[in-house]
């Protein structure tokens, strides 16, 4: 049962400015109390009044855990005194809030408040000052109402500034009238927490709110699941499902999102597929501007590609196959080019073979790639410059609306005859779209991927669309090169995708299993790895730039939140009891430790530690290392993979997340020194042949799967593959 507790608050003893956690001690008719919960713009000499009850801290003692809290101005002179000479007022301390006591007395907090202009009868007050105390103060009292509104609706203070900080004095208003307002305009509210404050506010099961909202939610899985599209039965049947609501209701307001536009809806071979206006544009664009630049003629030079691979062999020492140089010869005598194949079958050297012949032959190429550790892989591998797809965009995002746009487009289009891409596969279908917007028609294109890599992360299967529409040259590499030909990351990546299970008696300098049964057992081994590196083959790595640990899940005891969380605690403990960290949706930063950007950001500014050339952008992806906590500043700063720094507020820190291990999905386009791979059971609809074939080549020198033998066994055996709703093929072989 609930006790009551009542006082003024004495002291802030610690504060939590992510979470708003706080631990204060307050004077009570007593004695002194020590509360603790959740709760922001509490402050010194505020009366409280919290429901709750009292707990022993083994380390602090005997405390009040808050639950509910209710907060008033103080009103006697000593309290209003605390309360103003906090700091909470910029400008005002303890001597000159005595002075404004004096001069007012209980009335100080209502002169402040209304009638700032009054406190320029204290000497040393001016009007700038007054005006920004008023301001201040009026701010505070807000916020704070505003906070306790919305914690009768089970809004939790760190949410609720956030709406504050987006609506203002029209907060209650939005949450009151449309809470699913807050679905599109705070980043971390999705449908479920948008629908429980709708439901604590009354909003009605079928409000035309409620319904399209939860619509709209239903689309938005379906397209981070990598859809460009759902069949209309089924997005009735999933949403009334999710809303309780009569299928009707669903199907009468999913017709007024298709007549308004919302919905874009497309009948096939008896089928309604709905989609959004946004990827139904990408598809049916893509595909006309892919056929009108394959289509567009060219003058073929007379080239002597003997005389020009023969050179280009002679100075690397290398002999091409002659797949290899049927690819190099299509790929310059098409207009669009897909050259695909696995580890170890000479799609660097291709591509380094083309680059050599049009330098030649004096023609202007682009290398791009869609992640900034791929463009960078591309870059060494090629010695020449390579940009992601966005920076050869020349991406900007603001504006009234804060969107995204490319200042290469239809109307200021790329200058070159040649753009070839790299790691294609991660291309989804909307990237495609803009990126295609700006090639001149007379331009040549090469997308160059495996294909049997996972596909993108964003709706659309853009690179086994291209390959199936059987419309492209496409040139698929097969063959195991000499220099590939001793590392059994190679072989047993293609072995693998044959479905092969591979030998894991073989000895092996660059390839090792270790065998354990259950999560928890691979956990530990893991760890005993990393522990014990220098009596193992990776003493010659350093553990956080080099080694990466990939898990096909996130949660579970071998899943990659609860990795990071122990490989943290073994790769870079907290070591000074003064040392600044921040916490953040779980997860403990302080400075060494491995980050990952789990979303783009495109107003991000960084500057480049080795050029000083400035920009703006992080990506999704993009790995780096803290530099330092400030908690002067509130902020971290954060040096990534390609030497950009940057600083981060607090505020931003649920964009990041610790790195030491991550998912297959976000290690796609990244490559490491030597990877760590937990294999488990279970999941069988998730644990794939691609997905282990992916988390293999993402190795350049060292495999070590830790797991069960009979667990990579089933994911070798199991080829499912979620097929993707994508309409591409069909858009393409429709316009040839």
């Amino acid at each position: 049962m609930n006790e009551t507790v009542s006082g003024t608050v004495e002291k802030i003893i610690f504060r939590n400015e992510q979470n708003f956690y706080t631990v204060a001690s307050i004077e009570t008719d007593e004695k002194l109390l020590t509360i603790v919960g959740n709760f922001a713009n509490i402050s010194v000499g505020l009366k409280i009044e919290a429901s709750g009850k009292f707990v022993e801290n083994q380390k602090y003692g005997r405390q009040f855990q808050v639950q509910t809290i209710d907060m008033s101005t103080p009103k006697d002179e000593d309290s209003i005194f605390s309360y103003i000479s906090s700091g909470m007022l910029p400008g005002i301390g303890p001597k000159k809030a005595r002075e404004i006591i004096d001069c007012f007395g209980d009335k100080t907090l209502e002169i402040i408040g209304n009638h700032p202009e009054q406190l320029t009868k204290v000497k040393g007050i001016g009007k700038k000052t007054a005006l920004l105390a008023s301001a201040y103060f009026n701010k505070q009292e807000n916020i704070r109402d505003v906070i306790m509104e919305l914690g009768k609706f089970d809004i939790k203070p760190n949410y609720a500034k956030k709406l504050y900080n987006e609506y203002h004095e029209k907060t209650l208003q939005v949450i009151t009238n449309n809470p699913y307002a807050l679905i599109d305009d705070i980043y971390g509210i999705g449908f479920q927490r948008a629908d429980k404050i709708a439901m604590s506010v009354g909003i009605e099961m079928s409000s035309p709110y409620r319904v399209t909202s939860g619509i709209k939610h239903i689309l938005k899985e379906n397209f981070r699941n990598g859809d460009c599209y759902i069949i209309k039965e089924k997005l009735v049947e999933e949403a009334a499902k999710l809303l309780f609501v009569d299928p009707e209701i669903v199907t009468y307001n999913i017709d007024i999102l298709i007549d308004n536009g919302s919905i874009i809806l497309e009948t096939f071979d008896n089928e309604s597929r709905c989609f959004s206006p946004e990827l139904y544009h990408a598809e049916t664009e893509s595909a006309k501007m892919l056929i009108r630049l394959d289509c567009f003629g060219f003058d073929k030079k007379e080239i002597d590609f003997d005389n020009l691979i023969n050179k280009f062999e002679d100075k690397n020492g290398i002999k091409l196959d002659k797949k290899q140089k049927d690819a190099v010869i299509n790929a310059i005598n098409n207009k669009v080019s897909i050259i695909t194949g696995g580890p170890g079958t000479g799609k660097t050297t291709i591509i380094n073979a083309i680059i050599y012949i049009l330098g030649d032959i004096n023609k202007k190429y682009i290398l791009t790639a869609p992640t900034g550790r791929a463009a960078k892989r591309m870059s060494e591998a090629t010695e020449n410059e390579a940009k992601t797809i966005h920076r050869l965009l020349e991406y900007e995002y603001g504006g009234e609306n804060n969107f995204l746009s490319f200042g290469k487009n239809e109307e200021n289009k790329l200058d070159t005859d040649y753009i070839i891409v790299d790691e294609m596969s991660m291309v989804d279908i909307t990237l495609l779209f803009h990126f295609l917007k700006a090639v001149r028609e007379d331009s040549h294109l090469i997308f160059v991927g495996d294909v049997d890599q996972l596909p993108s992360v964003g709706a659309g299967n853009v690179l086994s669309d291209l390959i199936n529409s059987n419309i492209f040259n496409v040139i698929r590499l097969d063959t195991i090169h000499r220099q590939s030909e001793k590392s059994m990351i190679v072989y047993n990546a293609h072995e693998i995708n044959k479905g092969n299970m591979i030998d894991l008696n073989t000895k092996s300098t660059d390839f090792f299993f270790v065998e354990a049964v259950t999560q928890s057992k691979i956990a530990r081994r893991i760890y005993g790895i990393i522990e014990n590196h220098f009596k193992n083959p990776l003493r010659k790595y350093d553990l956080t730039d080099d080694v990466q640990i990939i898990s096909p899940l996130k949660k579970g005891t071998a899943g990659v939140i609860e990795l990071n969380h122990e490989l943290q605690k073994i790769l870079n403990p907290k070591t000074d009891y003064n040392q600044e960290e921040v916490t953040f949706a779980g997860y403990t930063y302080r400075a060494n430790d491995k980050i990952m950007q789990m979303r783009n950001d495109y107003m991000i500014k960084w500057k480049n530690q080795k050029t000083g050339k400035s920009g703006m952008g992080i990506y999704n992806g993009e790995m780096g290392i803290i530099q330092r906590v400030d908690k002067n500043t509130n902020s971290v700063e954060i040096l990534f993979d390609d030497d950009k720094i940057t600083s981060y507020p607090f505020e931003l820190m649920a964009q990041i997340n610790l790195a030491y291990a991550t998912t297959v999905h976000k290690s796609q386009g990244s490559e490491f020194k030597a990877v760590i791979i937990p294999v488990f059971s279970g999941y069988y609809g998730f644990l794939t042949r691609n997905l282990l074939y992916t988390a293999i080549t993402r190795a350049k020198d060292m495999v070590i799967l830790v797991g069960e033998k009979n667990a990579l066994s089933q994911m070798i055996k199991n080829v499912q593959k979620s097929k993707r709703n994508t309409t591409l093929v069909e858009k393409l072989t429709a316009l040839v």
